[in-house]
């Protein structure tokens, strides 16, 4: 059995700010992609809308940007695009 840290010892990490920083995290989710063709998820437009989904905040973006990369490979289409969003029946996944 793993040993799991306490409540106490759990600390919380701040939203990104919508900068360089925020566009490296979004450059290094995008390597790891699955898909075929790049994604370009640092380009002003979808760093952008990414950053007003999530608040920045970094478990969002990564269940953002995971949904939108199986929503992209589902349809055959191998590459995340905008508009980068889930669809309203998927918004409880992102705000759990």
């Amino acid at each position: 059995m793993r040993n799991w840290p306490s409540a106490s010892s759990v600390f919380h990490l701040k939203p990104w700010q919508y900068n360089a920083a925020f566009a490296g995290l979004l450059k290094s989710f995008e390597r790891i992609l699955p898909l075929r063709t790049a994604s370009d998820l640092i380009s002003g437009e979808a760093r952008e809308r990414i950053h007003k989904l999530t608040f920045g905040v970094t478990a969002r973006n990564l269940r953002l940007i995971e949904t939108a990369a199986e929503d992209a490979a589902r349809a055959g289409k191998e590459q995340v695009r905008l508009p980068v969003g889930f669809p309203p029946e998927a918004q409880e996944r992102l705000s759990s």
